[in-house]
């Protein structure tokens, strides 16, 4: 069968992938991704959300005339995979390339937290800021407040962007 379960996994970052593509100027590669990602869901029985129809109609766009006819699934696929056995070789753009980078968080404030070993500055809302325990400044309670900087980070176990703390202080 065309789809293995792994790659049916794979919808998400085939529409990354695409996003990616088409930030680059790829816009042949993301438009086979999409259309990758438009069967995969259709086989699953997924809806296809419109930003993925409005990233399909910009990549389509971009390559009007180039392509005859619409390819089957398995040329499509062949594509794709030669997109990614090109680029295993190379190494793909950093987000910070392509223009998109997250700013550093200054002078937040928060109070210090420990949860099961482990150390968290939980800030308005509820959101928590994991901080090694080498960072939390001696003699500071759970409870107490603080003032710190978060640099943007990557979380490869989770595989989403988070946030580092560093510099935690006293408020």
């Amino acid at each position: 069968m065309l789809f293995t379960r792994p790659l049916t996994k794979a919808a998400p970052a085939l529409e990354d992938l695409a996003e990616l593509f088409l930030r680059l100027g790829w816009y042949a590669a993301a438009r086979d991704h999409l259309r990758l990602n438009a069967w995969l869901r259709q086989v699953r029985g997924w809806v296809v959300p419109d930003r993925l129809r409005d990233l399909f109609d910009r990549a389509m766009a971009a390559c009007r005339g180039r392509e005859a006819a619409v390819p089957d699934r398995n040329t499509v696929l062949k594509r794709c995979r030669a997109v990614w056995r090109h680029q295993a070789s190379r190494s793909l753009p950093t987000r910070r390339d392509i223009g998109h980078t997250r700013p550093f968080m200054r002078n937040r404030r928060g109070s210090l937290m420990q949860e099961g070993g482990v150390w968290l500055i939980r800030i308005l809302y509820g959101v928590d800021f994991p901080i090694s325990s080498d960072l939390v400044p001696p003699g500071l309670q759970p409870g107490t407040a603080l003032c710190f900087d978060a640099v943007p980070s990557f979380d490869r176990s989770r595989r989403i962007e988070t946030w580092r703390v560093i510099g935690p202080r006293p408020a």
